[in-house]
């Protein structure tokens, strides 16, 4: 069973239930709401992938649902976000935005937009503090934007 205060490290190793290669975050892991979180067994996966070279321990790592925006909250207490490692899933080059909520409102200095490699593992460092949701969605970058591409090309994968 999940820790619900302290520090706790996500690592998707521990979900209850998991099958062999993929599936749903379930809501209530690590004491949170996941929408639209998936996760993945990076370790069966080429070494070439950019979920394999997310994942920083274990088998699995987490992922945005078929490239869909991903929420994570907490009703009726707050959470903090510190830092995690992050790649493109399978897209040379993706840019990922981060809103930290409060409530309702988009917190002051907690909107961040990153660029992701698919053959880089970046660790994000965030240090945002008594968030109710966070958000991420992915978009590809503008820098090199492909053609005709749906889904699962807007993923991300991210772990610890």
């Amino acid at each position: 069973m999940s820790q619900c205060f302290g520090l706790v490290t996500i690592t998707f190793d521990d979900i209850i239930n998991a099958t062999s290669s993929q599936g749903p975050i379930p809501n209530s892991y690590n004491c949170l709401n996941w929408i639209n979180g998936w996760y993945v067994d990076a370790a069966g996966l080429s070494i070439l992938s950019g979920y394999r070279i997310a994942l920083v321990s274990g088998s699995y790592v987490g992922s945005n649902t078929n490239g869909s925006m991903m929420n994570i909250s907490r009703t009726n207490s707050s959470f903090n976000v510190y830092s995690f490692v992050a790649t493109s899933a399978s897209q040379l080059l993706l840019e990922l935005s981060i809103q930290g909520i409060r409530g309702n409102t988009i917190v002051t200095g907690y909107t961040q937009t990153i660029l992701l490699y698919s053959t880089l593992a970046q660790t994000i460092t965030l240090n945002w503090y008594n968030l109710t949701t966070i958000t991420f969605q992915s978009y590809f970058s503008q820098i090199f934007p492909p053609e005709n591409l749906v889904g699962p090309a807007y993923q991300f994968a991210f772990d610890n």
